[in-house]
């Protein structure tokens, strides 16, 4: 049997269309949080080797750091949706 998401689909009793579209949601989330994080690290990073830490930056981190925490619940929850729906549903 072939794999990939055609094979997936196949189980499912879910319209191909709607699961596309949660699965384009789910990655265009964990794509976001990814980019999120790299820049939280990389500017914490740098004001680290400045030696800048703690300062300024500080809060901003904070709030960064905050953003990237919601991206991973976002994307955890999204990925137990995409889950559901290929095999529970």
């Amino acid at each position: 049997s072939e794999g990939g998401y055609k094979a997936l689909m196949e189980g499912s009793s879910v319209s191909h269309h709607y699961l596309f579209y949660v699965l384009v949601f789910h990655i265009f989330i964990a794509v976001v949080t990814l980019v999120l994080w790299i820049y939280t690290l990389a500017t914490a990073h740098r004001f680290r080797k400045n030696k800048a830490l703690p300062g300024v930056y500080s809060k901003a981190h904070a709030r960064d750091g905050y953003r990237t925490y919601i991206g991973i619940w976002a994307t955890m929850l999204t990925g137990a949706w995409v889950y559901s729906l290929l095999f529970i549903f």
